[in-house]
């Protein structure tokens, strides 16, 4: 005899696939390919479509990749092999892709941290990753080179902002961060290489001898750090399939959508996961154009908005919110977004209401854990959406509400539970800081940590976090 689980999924099965819109499918396919032939295939669609826009300066298809090869090839020249770790500090910048790109090719691991943490948590996340080799800003790099002998790094990667500007946009951008006491000056020492001689080292037709040796869809290729209140580091692995399932989970959700015309605003930073995926990686599996913003500002959000056409914006509910609360917000300001895809937990209907009506645009609630790549729910486009919910599981992911202290019980329509995910955009089954077998749960399912309930439709609605006295009260 089934357990109650059990017969629910069968009498519900997946209630929420007959609200997909027409063109998305009920599941995919990952794609078994390297992750980094994303940006080869845009590349040989189009080497002179302009892929990065970055204070003034643009960077097309053609040159992004043969960085990335000199970088690559840089790289290995210096000892980096398949399975090592490359360290990436870095905000919203051409130079944070580059190096991403790279270290995959090679068949490496990318780690990346949070350039606003602490010096005592990038100290202890440095260590835990072992990276030795780092690419970091100038500014950031003058923070916190006191702790950098505490850790195993061996060998810097300096980037400076101006390295992508254009004559005469660099040289003013120099006399202005002189102006504000920004101008750093590096010392030269021995293991420590600015990002330009870097790169000029290698060779932009460099290639891996093995490509294909080199690839393991199912070993660590990102590895996410986290703040982690009153713990040690806390790091996310995602394999290259996870990264490539997420990825066409989305575009299969966005439907027929044409490749190269779409203009991103990437402002969710790369350091998190829905950064990764939709401000980076997305922009370039379609062969658009992405704005790069290393902080969200909303005055040059909008300026840039307007100023190259944005069509897609992804954001998190916060950064929606301050959009629709803009002071004398004028409509042909963001006329040309035709998706906003707001990031959280609960969005107030109200603004996806007033939003839509002023740009013309669909305004989507989308949801993603902790524990995912970046999605794993979010609301039709243009069917049938729920006012106060994260929307339906995306094509090939499972969701269901369980007990938060038997998660073998599944609970019932409406009722409230803890929400438990699984599907090909999950993290690895085992990661420093998991705590899946505490929870007893199987090893395919992944906890959110979130309270909600699913409706009969098969939406779900978050309403908070599941804190420990919480489980032990249930």
């Amino acid at each position: 005899m089934g357990t109650e689980g059990e017969l629910f999924e069968v009498k519900m099965g997946k209630p929420w696939t007959r609200f997909y819109d027409p063109d998305v499918p009920e599941t995919i396919d990952p794609s078994p390919r390297p992750f980094h032939r994303i940006l080869d295939d845009a590349a040989d669609r189009d080497p002179s479509r302009s892929a990065l826009f970055f204070f003034g300066g643009k960077v097309r298809y053609g040159l992004l990749r043969a960085h990335v090869n000199q970088f690559a090839g840089a790289l290995s020249a210096r000892g980096f092999r398949p399975r090592d770790s490359l360290g990436i500090l870095l905000p919203n910048m051409p130079q944070a892709i580059v190096s991403f790109f790279a270290a995959l090719k090679i068949g490496g691991q990318a780690a990346f941290f949070d350039p606003l943490a602490s010096r005592e948590e990038l100290r202890d996340q440095l260590n835990a990753s072992g990276v030795e080799t780092l690419i970091l800003l100038d500014l950031i790099y003058s923070r916190i080179q006191a702790l950098l002998p505490q850790t195993r790094v061996k060998h810097l990667i300096v980037c400076r902002v101006k390295d992508y500007l254009p004559f005469p946009k660099d040289l003013f951008f120099s006399m202005a961060a002189k102006g504000y006491g920004l101008n750093v000056k590096l010392e030269p020492k021995e293991n420590l290489v600015p990002y330009q001689e870097f790169l000029a080292s290698g060779r932009p037709d460099w290639a891996p001898a093995s490509p294909d040796l080199s690839f393991q869809p199912a070993e660590t290729a990102v590895l996410h750090y986290q703040s982690s209140p009153g713990g040690g580091p806390r790091g996310l692995q995602w394999t290259e399939q996870s990264l490539m399932a997420n990825l066409q989970q989305i575009c299969a959700w966005l439907g027929k959508i044409e490749e190269g015309p779409e203009v991103f605003l990437s402002v969710l930073p790369y350091h998190q996961p829905e950064g990764l995926i939709l401000g980076m990686s997305l922009p370039i599996y379609l062969g658009g154009l992405s704005i790069q913003l290393p902080q969200f500002d909303l005055g040059r959000a909008f300026q840039m908005i307007q100023k190259h056409r944005v069509t897609f914006f992804p954001a998190t509910h916060g950064i929606t919110e301050s959009v629709a609360h803009r002071p004398l917000f004028k409509k042909r300001e963001l006329s040309s977004i035709r998706i906003l895809w707001s990031i959280g937990d609960t969005l107030n209907p109200e603004i996806v209401e007033n939003l839509e009506r002023k740009i013309g645009g669909k305004v989507t609630a989308a949801y993603g854990p902790s524990d995912a790549m970046a999605l794993t729910h979010a609301n039709p486009l243009y069917g049938k959406r729920k006012a106060g919910s994260i929307g339906i599981p995306l094509p090939g992911t499972e969701a269901k509400i369980v007990d938060p202290m038997n998660p073998e019980r599944e609970k019932s329509v409406g009722e409230k539970g803890e929400l438990v995910v699984k599907g090909p955009q999950m993290l690895k089954p085992l990661f420093p800081g998991g705590d899946r077998t505490r929870r007893g749960l199987p090893e395919d399912w992944f906890p959110t940590g979130d309270w909600a309930r699913m409706d009969e439709d098969g939406f779900f609605y978050v309403s908070g976090k599941i804190h420990e006295k919480d489980r032990a009260s249930a």
